[in-house]
């Protein structure tokens, strides 16, 4: 249930540029959608509408930061030196997939 009607403009603002996406046949991606919102954004004249796009733009954004916070991992070896990493593989995973 939404709290309010803003955010429910919102969810059907990222609904439409996730639809653009899918019916473009781009991937749907965090970025995609971010430039699918920043696009709608730029052209919409409704200051309602607009607000929900700046608001679904944090959204997106803020899920794109985590995820990359997510996939960086730091390991330290015996000699205490750091190691950066990005992805979920960790070296000396023995998993191929």
């Amino acid at each position: 249930m939404y709290k309010s009607n803003d955010e429910r403009l919102t969810d059907i603002l990222i609904g439409e540029a996730t639809l653009e996406l899918l019916l473009s046949g781009k991937a749907v991606s965090s970025r995609a959608l971010k430039e699918i919102l920043q696009r709608m954004a730029e052209k919409e004249e409704d200051d309602d509408r607009y607000q929900a796009l700046m608001r679904a733009l944090n959204e997106v954004q803020q899920n794109l930061n985590s995820q990359t916070d997510q996939s960086r991992v730091t390991l330290r070896d015996r000699n205490n030196a750091e190691h950066h990493f990005k992805g979920e593989a960790i070296p000396g995973d023995k998993r191929k997939h």
